[in-house]
């Protein structure tokens, strides 16, 4: 590659740091909590590249989040950024995702 125009942008799920910390490998997961959809340069972005998993969601995936993922019945998060759904205390529920 000896063009500018032959970059492509940081898949989703990823972050590509400039400078790399390791030049062979650019693209590295995006942070346990956030969403990476494309062409970040951080690992926790909260702009147009990505942002903080949302509440009622959780953001845990296999090379990187690209989706936040909805609560399962039964469970909830009223925290942004967070990588699981905690589970609801004895005595309660939760009747629907996204809580």
């Amino acid at each position: 590659n000896d063009e500018a125009t032959d970059c492509q942008p940081c898949p989703a799920g990823k972050y590509c740091p400039d400078p790399p910390a390791d030049p062979t490998y650019q693209q590295v997961d995006c942070t346990v909590g956030y969403v990476c959809i494309g062409g970040a340069s951080v690992a926790e972005p909260n702009d147009d590249t990505g942002n903080p998993c949302p509440k009622g969601h959780f953001c845990t995936c296999p090379g990187g989040c690209s989706v936040a993922q909805p609560c399962e019945e039964g469970t909830f998060q009223d925290t942004e950024a967070k990588g699981v759904c905690e589970e609801c205390t004895a005595g309660f529920y939760c009747p629907t995702r996204k809580m």
